[in-house]
């Protein structure tokens, strides 16, 4: 039977069904919030089934696009499961992807100015360093980039500061991981495909680069390559990094789609680190997640390894940790961070 106004009963139904989640879930969510005395500037965070409507609204963009869309306020899906990061509350990684995002020459000069008397510090205590700097995701993997995503500029805000930089001369043992992690991309895991960060070989393959800016040794620190097999991947100087399978990436996670995108660590093995490369020195990294997920590669070359974020650095930290090496390190999509410093 129709009814008079030619709308099927069902859609009717559905539309109710619908309607009145939406009037529940805030009188839920705020009475929740009242009970147990939570501001309500923290609504968002608190939402009655939050991360499972996010995971039903994902699933069902997927759907009804074929698997080539999904709305998220965080998360992009690119080619063959790959997720990026498209949010503009840290960092803008699709700004700098499309090369968007710009430094001024007074910025650049200020990141000069700023880390280069870090530096100067370092010095005058006989203490080494060398500036690390790291490519977003979206650069080193572009081909799983959605074809939605257009570059107006192949030159990124990285490039523009690495450039700057080297020809200005006043930082020392300046490393830009782009160009030996991009050379990597289609034979090594360098970053996960459902997460922001990089794996254990992506940041192996960084640190020998930092490395090799800190004790000028292209011999001991020379770009190397390796081998996929099925237990891992072998590096060329025989240091083995173990697929495990299992990882959670925050992308997937953020979105709620860890039940259908998993994902593979690669921890190193300990036991194939030749001891004689260990230094027995103390290594302290200040940076991002980036630098902090990297202290569990260095610590199998260093004595000890210290992490401090960038922000919350101070000038007393040398005397509490008295480090013989410190790496400054920043990923592109925090490189206003260095500006600020």
């Amino acid at each position: 039977m129709k009814s008079n106004s030619g709308i099927k009963p069902e859609k009717c139904i559905a539309g109710i069904v619908i309607a009145a989640f939406i009037t529940i879930v805030p009188i839920f969510t705020l009475i929740r919030m009242a009970m147990q005395g939570i501001p309500i500037s923290q609504y968002n965070m608190n939402i009655v089934g939050k991360f499972k409507l996010i995971g039903f609204n994902t699933k069902f963009t997927e759907l009804v696009s074929g698997g080539e869309y999904m709305e998220s306020p965080s998360v992009l899906l690119g080619k063959d499961g790959w997720l990026f990061y498209k949010v503009d509350t840290d960092g803008t990684p699709l700004y700098d992807y499309m090369g968007i995002n710009r430094f001024s020459e007074d910025e650049m000069d200020g990141i000069c100015e700023g880390i280069g008397e870090l530096q100067a510090k370092l010095a005058k205590t006989g203490i080494r360093s060398a500036i690390l700097t790291i490519p977003n995701k979206e650069q080193v993997y572009a081909g799983y980039m959605p074809e939605t995503i257009e570059k107006i500029s192949d030159i990124s805000r990285l490039d523009q500061l690495s450039q700057y930089v080297k020809a200005d001369g006043r930082l020392k043992g300046y490393t830009d991981a782009s160009g030996v992690l991009k050379a990597e991309a289609d034979k090594l895991p360098l970053y996960y495909k459902t997460d922001t960060h990089w794996t254990g070989v992506g940041a192996y393959i960084a640190l020998r680069e930092v490395m090799n800016a800190l004790y000028d040794d292209k011999e001991a620190y020379a770009a190397i390559s390796g081998t996929v097999t099925d237990d891992g991947v072998v590096m060329d100087d025989g240091v083995r990094f173990i697929r495990t399978p299992g990882f959670e990436g925050d992308l997937a996670r953020i979105s709620s789609t860890s039940d259908r995108y998993t994902d593979v660590s690669y921890p190193v093995d300990p036991d194939s680190v030749p001891a004689s490369d260990k230094k027995d020195e103390t290594l302290l990294i200040i940076g991002d997640s980036f630098g902090d997920s990297m202290q569990h590669i260095a610590g199998q070359y260093y004595r000890e390894v210290v992490f401090i974020q960038l922000n919350d650095y101070e000038d007393g930290d040398i005397y509490t940790y008295s480090p013989d090496t410190v790496i400054i390190e920043c990923v592109e999509r925090y490189l206003p961070r260095l500006a600020g410093y």
